[in-house]
């Protein structure tokens, strides 16, 4: 595909390296944008664009828009048509707050772009553990769990894990060895029943 002066598409990659090239929309003009997708549809070749605004979207072509899959919450858009992911998902994606669902969604919708299901759980993050605790047996047999947090990231303290010699959904051990593990899964345990108790307030 020959570009223009200022966008060249890099459309063999993915016979070079087995996945496309994906679009980041946010430095772009809604002209680069634009003709990018155009050259795309001439070519039939999919896209996966990300941080791909509202505003920008509505400003572009019609015809343009009518052939994306646009998502909001990720502000992702997709050419082409996205492969069903016939099997039972095999990726958690599990997100610590509301705010961090944009980011969450985005690893979901690129997912989904390559053909994989995934399994979404929002809002579990280790400042209310029973949240966490309560859905554990929802990812905790899954191959791969992707986490995302804000700030300082506390999730993936509390996160859980297969790893060499530990059962499914036990606590990664500390530089003390297992028996640390397996008292800092005791005190997590204590305090998500502290929550689970506590008087809530509407």
């Amino acid at each position: 595909m020959i570009g223009d002066w200022d966008v060249t598409p890099d459309s063999s990659r993915r016979e070079r390296l087995g996945f496309d090239e994906t679009v980041f929309c946010a430095s772009k003009s809604v002209d680069q944008i634009g003709r990018i997708v155009a050259a795309a549809l001439e070519t039939q070749t999919s896209l996966l664009l990300t941080r791909l605004a509202r505003d920008k979207f509505s400003e572009l072509a019609s015809r343009i828009t009518a052939e994306l899959d646009y998502d909001d919450i990720s502000r992702t858009a997709i050419l082409g048509k996205v492969p069903a992911g016939g099997e039972a998902p095999r990726v958690a994606i599990v997100s610590a707050g509301s705010s961090d669902v944009p980011v969450a969604r985005e690893a979901a919708r690129t997912l989904n772009y390559y053909g994989q299901a995934v399994h979404e759980i929002y809002d579990v993050g280790v400042a209310g553990l029973w949240r966490l605790l309560d859905r554990l047996d929802e990812f905790k047999e899954m191959p791969v769990v992707i986490t995302v947090a804000g700030m300082e990231g506390a999730l993936a303290s509390g996160q859980w894990r297969h790893g060499t010699e530990q059962r499914p959904g036990e606590l990664r051990p500390g530089p003390g060895g297992r028996k640390r593990g397996q008292r800092l899964r005791r005190r997590l345990r204590g305090v998500a029943d502290i929550e689970r108790n506590r008087p809530r307030v509407d």
